[in-house]
């Protein structure tokens, strides 16, 4: 009955916070079709790079809050999303480390300019970023910091020098062993979708609810003492 009830409790939590991530990611999108559109991207990014779709999602609405307003279209920015996390793949990055630094990424670049806080995490957690951002700019790395200091990492500038290494960058990438935890958080993110769209078309949701209170139901039978005793023995 426990193991029953985690995993249906399990199974609902995943569900309602994947249909958090499709909410913010139509609310972001220009309509209905986009947004659909949008999501499946997304998914299909994450599953491709080994990134959740939590830190998917997170980058790509940090990057469309402030490039969209520069004139990048939709697409210029999904493909700059993942671009960011296949950089992140390449350099070695655990999935930790890239969520530390894109989340970071991600606010600088929504404000509109690379800050100390920002850079420093990148550094810390996926050095790669910055050497690709480097060399996408034409300088050398150690001159990369004193752009930032100056004020001239902006948000437009980073993402082209981010263009100019996609080609490089999808092709280092494709030679990238396949790892354990890529491969987990691409099921995870696969099956987190399908029970977000089971939820949505067919009321999961309320059949889960039905199934926590049959176990209470069926709980209301059990002597707690007698369980007590089994387990002191």
């Amino acid at each position: 009955g426990v193991i029953t009830y985690q995993a249906l409790k399990s199974a609902q939590q995943l569900a309602e916070s994947y249909n958090v991530l499709r909410a913010q990611i139509s609310r972001l999108s220009e309509n209905t079709n986009q947004a659909a559109a949008n999501y499946q991207k997304l998914v299909d990014i994450a599953s491709t790079t080994g990134a959740t779709l939590k830190v998917t999602t997170s980058l790509w609405a940090g990057l469309t809050g402030s490039l969209k307003e520069a004139g990048s279209s939709n697409q210029e920015i999904l493909r700059l999303v993942e671009t960011i996390q296949k950089i992140g793949s390449v350099g070695g990055s655990s999935a930790e480390e890239m969520s530390n630094a894109l989340r970071q990424f991600g606010q600088s670049m929504a404000g509109g300019i690379v800050r100390a806080e920002e850079f420093n995490a990148v550094i810390e957690n996926m050095p790669e970023l910055a050497r690709q951002m480097a060399k996408g700019l034409g300088i050398p790395f150690s001159e990369l910091r004193k752009q930032m200091l100056d004020g001239q990492l902006t948000a437009e500038k980073v993402q082209s020098a981010l263009v100019k290494q996609q080609d490089e960058v999808d092709a280092a990438f494709a030679k990238m062993p396949r790892t354990v935890s890529a491969a987990a958080n691409s099921v995870k993110t696969e099956f987190g979708t399908a029970l977000a769209d089971l939820d949505n078309f067919y009321g999961v949701s309320s059949g889960i609810a039905k199934g926590f209170d049959a176990i209470a139901s069926a709980m209301k039978g059990v002597n707690t003492e007698d369980i007590v005793s089994g387990l002191e023995k």
